[in-house]
């Protein structure tokens, strides 16, 4: 039976059919996420220290505990955290309908902002809990930030998106972003993302496929 699976698996990547979207874990991709030269991958042991940390530091609180979200299922249907989904290049691509069309990747920007298909969203994300931060899937409007995070394994290319609903017909969402982790490319300056800093959420998260074993993050 396993060897029969493995088989076809083995047919079905070798004739380029999509294997299905899943939820989370390792990320098939080359890690670190982005160049070794990015930004998110410098080494900062050694920075110093900013003229005004301390300022910064009072400002937030200095006796404020740090309180890490870390991704799970509790129990009540809140899922803790934000999932990623990992899709390979034959996923198909959607049309999302964006608040912030004029910062947003998907839309032809040349022509009064019209969103095409660009977002490999899985079908399953429209019905299923879990594919979407929260838990609720992308048939119920829940007002919160709602991001869905997507790699392409094939490409490794990273599409990220904020407050997204799905109407019954199409896909909306605030803003989208996408970024190709083969390079160092950033977003047009001044243009938001899906968490509105115009940087990629999901390197800043941290992931199970690097934090497992004995080492420190």
């Amino acid at each position: 039976m396993l060897r029969r699976l493995a088989l076809a698996i083995a047919v079905a990547a070798s004739c380029g059919i999509a294997l299905g979207a899943t939820q989370g874990g390792p990320i098939p991709v080359p890690l670190p996420l982005f160049p070794a030269n990015n930004w998110w991958n410098t080494d900062i042991t050694a920075a110093p220290v900013d003229l005004n940390s301390t300022t910064y530091i009072n400002h937030i609180g200095a006796a404020v505990k740090t309180h890490p979200d870390w991704g799970g299922d509790v129990g009540d249907g809140t899922l803790y955290g934000i999932p990623f989904i990992i899709v390979d290049g034959s996923q198909p691509k959607k049309t999302v309908f964006f608040d912030t069309a004029d910062e947003s990747d998907g839309v032809d920007h040349n022509n009064m902002d019209t969103p095409f298909p660009f977002y490999p969203i899985p079908d399953e994300a429209i019905t299923q809990y879990g594919w979407i931060e929260g838990g609720p899937a992308g048939n119920v409007f829940i007002d919160e930030d709602r991001h869905i995070l997507i790699v392409d394994k094939t490409n490794n290319w990273l599409y990220e998106l904020y407050h997204v609903f799905y109407n019954g017909t199409n896909w909306t969402a605030g803003s989208g972003a996408f970024f190709d982790m083969n390079t160092n490319n950033r977003r047009t300056e001044g243009w938001t993302s899906a968490d509105a800093s115009g940087m990629a959420i999901l390197p800043g998260l941290v992931r199970y496929d690097e934090v497992f074993g004995p080492n420190e993050i």
